[in-house]
Formats: C-alpha cells, structure tokens, sequence
C-alpha cells in the first residue's frame, strides 16, 4: 500500500534529519571545547605571571610599611628625608586581564562550561578590581599628602627640612599610609593564595603535572 511507502520515507526522512543535528551538535560541541580549553590555558598563562607579579608587590607593600615603621620611631631630621621620599616611589600589583577581556567581550563566556571554574575566574577578577581601587586611594593620598608635604617641607638638593618645626607633622600623614598598606598587603596575601588555587583547578582541568 503506497501510505505504508510514505510511511516508511518519512521515517527515514526523520531519522536522517535526526543523525544529522545530532552530528552538528556534536562538532558544535567539539568546536566550544576546543576554543575551552584554549582559553583555560591561556588563563593560566596569566595567572602564572599574576603570582609572580604579587610577589613582587608583597615585597613591595613590606618595605612600604618598614619605612612607615621607620619614620613613626624616629626623629633624626636627615634620616626621615630619605625615608619621607621613599615613600613617594609606587609599585602596585598590575594583572593580566587579556584573556579575561577577551571572553568577556567576544562572546565566548557562552562556551566556558566549566561552571565551578568560571565562577572562580570572575570572582578572581572581582578581587583584583576592589584590589585596584584600594591601591588607586593609597595613591591618591600619596599624592595629596606625601609628595605634596615633600615640596612643601623638604629642600630636594640639599635634603634637608625647610621647616624642622613641620617634621613632626608628617608622621600623621604616615599613620594613615601605615594602615592603608597593611590592608592592602594582607589583599596581595589573600589574593595570591586564591590564585594559586586556581591554578591548580585549571592545571587539573588541563591534565598538566606540577
């Protein structure tokens, strides 16, 4: 009966058009884990230059503070020339955010399925943003206060105080940078034991050995 041929034709019709979305659908998933794991290890990449980067940043941020330290302890006029200065030289933690832009900004966060990896990565980049703004108000007050107080008290070619009767006035402006960079020092520390255990996860995810 011809019903029973269009029947059977359809069928096939069907089951083709089955196989074939199931074939696309599975290149189409080769092709996101690909471009994955690409991105997975260029993250890594990164990371891999961010710890050394914060390392160099704790460094940083200790001899900050021993220089705060130094000058709340002291009253030698010379030694706290040397030591006020000091603290005018920034050397703040810069990330590598390439990879990360560049997921955000083409699309391609649609294809990161690694859900508990992802959720790490954004919530690492959130960390180095409220990093960034506590390292951009240290800054700031560097400049409105530090340096501003070096121009205004300080001979530069002789390093010496124009007004001794201000040398005293420094070491609240001191007290406060103390205290921002102590903060800011324990993020480096915080933030560096969250990047490392990112770098593990991902290094799993990658089958890459230690």
């Amino acid at each position: 009966m011809k019903w029973k041929h269009y029947l059977s034709e359809l069928i096939i019709v069907i089951v083709g058009i089955v196989i074939s979305l199931a074939i696309n659908d599975r290149i189409e998933s080769y092709k996101e884990s690909k471009i994955e794991r690409k991105h997975l290890q260029r993250f890594l990449d990164d990371i891999n230059i961010d710890i050394k980067s914060l390392d160099t940043s704790i460094a940083y941020g200790l001899r900050y503070l021993k220089n705060t330290e130094k000058i709340l302890k002291n009253t030698n006029s010379d030694s706290l020339v040397i030591w006020i200065t000091h603290l005018s030289e920034i050397n703040y933690f810069k990330p590598k955010n390439v990879t990360y832009l560049t997921v955000i900004q083409s699309g391609d966060i649609k294809v990161m399925n690694k859900y508990h990896i992802l959720e790490r990565i954004v919530n690492l980049y959130n960390d180095y943003d409220i990093l960034g703004n506590q390292e951009k108000n240290h800054e700031e007050h560097i400049k409105t206060h530090i340096i501003n107080y070096i121009y205004s008290n300080i001979d530069i070619s002789s390093g010496r105080f124009i007004k001794p009767k201000n040398m005293m006035d420094i070491k609240n402006i001191v007290g406060s940078q103390n205290i921002m960079m102590k903060s800011i020092l324990q993020n480096y520390r915080d933030t560096q034991k969250n990047v490392i255990k990112l770098k593990e996860i991902l290094m799993q995810e990658l089958e890459i050995k230690p």
